[in-house]
């Protein structure tokens, strides 16, 4: 136990207490001095601590969100899916490019939002940098991923330009990733300018990927219901030509995939391309709520992860999500992957997705040294060491105040 003056520290105590998805204490407490963890256990190590009794509630770490688009969230409710990803994504695109928005108010609510809901930590995809003072000074912990487009090499100098001018920007509150759009938005010199440019900085690098039948047909033949999406009135059709692959045999060519990668969706994945994927240590970020928007068919989420891949969780962006609860996320999978166990579940929301981010060192766990920023959930029944994983996962589990967590600055 920490030796420091009692007055200083602060803590919570609760009928349970998740470590980590591993180790469950019940009841259990969490104690903390200046926006640190000094001690985690049973409730006696908060014996001295003058706490806050949750009750009937299982604390668990700060939610890590690995893909968000906090600036879509003006856009809530706004796009409805009719059937057609490339439709829906050339509907989303002429709201962004056609009404003058405060991309800055959109991002501070959707970080706002974050931060009531549990979130620790977010990867937000930024199209717009000057949105990135608002990441600076967020109530949750963000890995900005700057989002990059171009299908044409002579592209490639404003790309360039791009993330010089969002790498001049950055303080030292905001951590900067590079975020190629996807393979049917970014021709291979700019996925390759991003790669050089990232690796030079030792940086993460974020894409879309595997996201929708229509981008292998684009990528295959240069046809489909995405042609006309990025190349309507633009010289770039005269410069590209489809790679007649998938995806992912076309980033791993370009030698993009990498454990540095990060890709959000893969909804579909053949069993080569899995291979490929698994052994490069890339990572994938599954979006539960947002994939049935789109009506996707089952996620491969087991195969991914019998395959030794890191898969973490995120939201995607309120466009095509009701939420930026991360519980609900969690919810989902236990609901479409009941064979999973509870842990396993609680881990793509927590651990894993610290792993991706490279966050492991403040966020994922509750222990000595990380930072107190906890999620607090009311449960149906009172909570074991056995239960309190599977009970916070119920229907009817709920998310406390945002008062009961501790901010990452406090």
């Amino acid at each position: 136990m920490d030796s420091r003056p009692a007055q200083e520290l602060k803590g919570v105590i609760a009928a349970a207490v998740m470590a980590d998805p591993g180790t469950v204490y019940a009841p259990g407490a969490v104690v903390w001095q200046e926006g640190r963890i000094v001690a985690v256990g049973p409730a006696e190590v908060a014996a001295q601590v003058q706490c806050e009794d949750l009750g009937q509630a299982v604390v668990v770490p700060g939610f890590i969100n690995a893909h968000s688009h906090l600036e879509l969230t003006c856009w809530h409710g706004q796009v409805p899916y009719e059937g057609s990803f490339a439709d829906w994504i050339y509907r989303l695109h002429r709201l962004i490019r056609g009404e003058r928005t405060d991309w800055a108010s959109s991002t501070r609510r959707g970080l706002q939002y974050a931060a009531e809901a549990g979130t620790a930590a977010a990867a937000d995809i930024v199209q717009f940098v000057e949105t990135l003072p608002e990441q600076a000074s967020a109530p949750i912990k963000t890995v900005a991923c700057v989002e990059l487009f171009g299908l044409a090499h002579f592209q490639v100098p404003q790309v360039r330009e791009r993330l010089e001018q969002a790498w001049e920007q950055q303080g030292k509150e905001v951590t900067l990733a590079v975020s190629p759009h996807a393979p049917y938005s970014a021709g291979p010199e700019v996925y390759g300018e991003a790669a050089a440019f990232a690796r030079e900085r030792e940086a993460l690098i974020a894409t879309h990927l595997h996201e929708c039948p229509e981008e292998f047909e684009f990528l295959a033949t240069g046809r489909g219901p995405l042609e006309n999406l990025f190349f309507h009135d633009t010289p770039e059709r005269q410069h590209w030509s489809p790679p007649g692959c998938t995806p992912i045999q076309f980033l791993s060519r370009l030698g993009v995939l990498g454990p540095d990668l990060i890709a959000a969706h893969v909804n579909y994945i053949s069993d080569e391309d899995l291979t490929t994927f698994a052994d490069s240590g890339a990572q994938v970020v599954y979006c539960p709520r947002s994939h049935a928007f789109f009506q996707h068919p089952p996620h491969p989420l087991e195969r991914l992860l019998e395959a030794g891949v890191n898969v973490a969780l995120g939201t995607d962006s309120l466009a095509s999500n009701d939420s930026l609860e991360m519980l609900a996320e969690l919810k989902l999978v236990r609901r479409r992957f009941p064979a999973l166990g509870a842990s396993q579940i609680w881990e793509l929301g927590t651990v894993n997705g610290a792993r991706a981010l490279r966050l492991e060192n403040d966020y994922g766990t509750l222990a000595p040294g990380r930072r107190a920023v906890l999620a607090a959930i009311s449960v149906p029944e009172e909570p074991t060491e056995a239960n309190a994983l599977d009970l916070a996962l119920r229907p009817e589990a709920r998310l406390l105040p945002r008062a009961t967590f501790s901010p990452p600055t406090a």
